[in-house]
């Protein structure tokens, strides 16, 4: 069989792991069964894959990996949501688009903060490594969360505009969902706070609403963009693993073109909930000991989307989520030009410990869905 076309049975499973192939590829297995789907993409460097996307598509409709908790590295096992080898620099270059980041004033500066727990971190010292890095990358944008963690200081909005002044020309602050080419190079807020007296209108993206741990999400209006957005996190126990992952993916099937779709894949809650066990799992689940986690419940359903996608038979937007049947006749597009296209629809999807499943390329995974 030649090497650039692979006819695979895709069936249903149900105790599979992935694995990361070689040449763009990833496999989903069932240990019990036998029974494999795979799916093939051609990809771009991971740093620099916005560079084979339009200028004329919306950055609502581009899916992009990102974290949660973007600086929480430390603080093992309640704060800490990202491993210390992936600091930002790690998390740009590995293709996340999201950075969601929690502030707090200590004297006249901004720390990075999870909970009680200093990140060992400034603003300042974020905004000059994502300066570099898209002055290095000048294809890619990026978004970024702030929020203020726990204290409401009275001078928290004004700290944030005077670090923020000091790389304006790097930063898009209007209040909507901007075309790729407007923001190449550049990157995007959604402010999860209120502005002081100077800041005008130019928060950049800023949430109508925002309630707290909704099951279901919810959905508000950026100037005439849908942000569907869905966070659900408090939920008690690892017991129910299982129910996040299906309201992720359930989330994620309701995407659609035009909209803005923003999921988070993390959760916690002490002390049966840690954010390690709900993102990685925990035991040996390959061999039925143990918990499959988040992260790789979501890995399963990305590559069964673009196995089916690929097959020509529906993805996350035709509602069936990852249940579909069939047969995939899956081309590899490598050694030739490629050229992005955009999937059904884009998606934004904030995850824990990334590196720590899938092979190490869930944030890869993400970034196929915009070259099926």
């Amino acid at each position: 069989m030649a090497d650039d076309e692979l006819t695979i049975n895709v069936r249903r499973v149900r105790r599979r792991r992935v694995d990361r192939l070689r040449g763009g590829a990833w496999a989903v297995f069932d240990t019990a069964t036998q029974t494999i789907t795979v799916a093939v993409v051609a990809l771009p460097a991971t740093a620099d894959y916005m560079t084979a996307l339009p200028d004329d598509v919306s950055v609502a409709d581009i899916c992009m990996p990102g974290t949660h908790d973007s600086c929480a590295l430390y603080g093992y096992p309640i704060s800490q949501c990202q491993q210390p080898s992936t600091p930002i620099e790690r998390q740009l270059a590995d293709g996340v688009r999201f950075l969601d980041v929690r502030l707090r004033v200590i004297g006249d500066e901004l720390h990075m903060y999870h909970g009680m727990r200093p990140q060992r971190s400034t603003f300042p010292v974020l905004l000059r490594t994502v300066d570099a890095f898209l002055a290095a990358h000048p294809s890619e944008t990026l978004l970024m969360s702030l929020k203020e963690e726990d204290d409401a200081h009275p001078l928290f909005a004004t700290h944030v505009r005077r670090d923020l002044e000091r790389h304006r020309a790097r930063w898009f602050l209007d209040e909507r969902v901007p075309a790729l080419g407007e923001v190449r190079g550049r990157a995007m807020l959604l402010s999860r706070f209120d502005g002081d007296a100077h800041w005008s209108r130019k928060l950049g993206i800023h949430p109508t609403t925002w309630p707290d741990s909704r099951r279901d999400g919810f959905e508000w209006d950026c100037h005439g963009t849908p942000v569907r957005t869905q966070d659900w996190y408090r939920i008690a126990t690892f017991l129910r693993i299982p129910e996040k992952a299906a309201v992720l993916q359930t989330h994620l099937a309701g995407a659609r073109a035009g909209a803005l779709t923003l999921s988070y894949a993390s959760a916690s809650d002490f002390p049966l909930a840690p954010p390690t066990w709900i993102a990685k799992g925990f035991g040996w689940p390959r061999w039925g000991l143990g918990v499959w986690g988040v992260n790789d419940r979501f890995a399963r359903w990305l590559v069964d989307e673009l196995a089916r996608t690929q097959a020509g038979g529906g993805g996350a937007g035709d509602g069936r989520g990852a249940e579909g049947l069939g047969a995939a006749t899956i081309k590899d597009r490598s050694g030739g030009q490629v050229e992005g296209r955009v999937a059904r629809s884009g998606m934004v999807v904030p995850m824990d410990f990334y590196r720590q499943s899938a092979g190490g390329s869930l944030a890869e995974l993400i970034v196929a869905l915009n070259f099926v």
